[in-house]
């Protein structure tokens, strides 16, 4: 299914920015449903936005074509594809993968998973010098423009260092929040926007794990509902990352939210255009 956005007032106009897709190969929080992969999104055919089990539903072709992957955590289900990904590109990309990521995120995917063994360190295969895959380090509100459209990363609260994205087209303006709980961060980055045409936020859990939502810094649908009741500008909200297990209740509570602008649920082969 592809969702489009009509133009609006906040357009970027500067050379290279174009009109973007993004096109959904994972957005559940768990495993559980083979059709519906962990985090991963796919940013006009090159820029990968997490790496995590929907990386599994993605060609070889598809996979040749990425330059580029915005980390947003550590956690698993953000980066459980990265490793096959890195492999399989090297066989028909020379320049390394180019993987954007918080410090503390590097450090951590360099010595608990590139290490040689976990697996193979690739910022050193096939060699030192023409290495397969590249750290580069992001910080918070310092742009980006890759893929033809610019991405701001800003903090969220979860129980890793996390970067949500706010990925801006020509036509339109999208923004990621990535595993967090409340925040004021979120709502501050994007009220000070005149429109986001887009928002995919998390739920993880139903109401009635509001206690382990709170304990691992997810968002449950009534505390979902607080955040979003501090967005001023959004016009689309997609929910994500909602656990397999608890799927259908946690759909039936959100399903029961009220609020100015359309509620919907994100599913793996949807298409974002903005």
């Amino acid at each position: 299914m592809i969702f489009s956005t009509v133009e609006q007032p906040d357009i970027v106009t500067l050379k290279g920015v174009l009109p973007a897709s993004l096109e959904v190969f994972g957005c559940s929080g768990s495993v559980g449903d083979p059709g519906n992969g962990t985090s991963c999104f796919l940013l006009n055919q090159d820029v990968l936005i997490d790496a995590g089990s929907g990386v599994m539903a993605m060609t070889t072709a598809q996979m040749s074509k990425i330059n580029h992957v915005l980390l947003t955590h550590t956690h698993l289900d953000h980066v459980s594809g990265l490793p096959f990904l890195v492999e399989s590109r090297q066989h028909s990309q020379a320049s390394p993968l180019c993987v954007y990521a918080q410090q503390k995120t590097i450090d951590v995917l360099r010595q608990h998973v590139f290490n040689d063994l976990i697996w193979p360190d690739f910022t050193a295969i096939p060699s030192t010098e023409s290495p397969a895959l590249k750290f580069v380090t992001i910080q918070p509100h310092v742009e980006l423009m890759l893929g033809g459209a610019i991405l701001i990363p800003f903090a969220v609260n979860h129980s890793v260092p996390t970067l949500g994205f706010v990925i801006k087209s020509s036509s339109g303006v999208l923004a990621i929040s990535s595993d967090t709980y409340l925040t004021d961060e979120l709502s501050q980055v994007l009220n000070s926007m005149v429109q986001v045409d887009h928002l995919i936020i998390e739920s993880s859990f139903s109401n009635k794990d509001k206690k382990l939502s709170e304990l691992t810094l997810h968002l449950c649908p009534s505390l979902l509902a607080t955040q979003l009741n501090k967005l001023d500008t959004c016009r689309n909200v997609w929910v994500s990352y909602l656990k397999e297990w608890d799927r259908i209740q946690t759909e039936r509570e959100i399903e029961d939210l009220e609020f100015n602008f359309p509620l919907k649920l994100l599913r793996q082969g949807q298409t974002i255009r903005f």
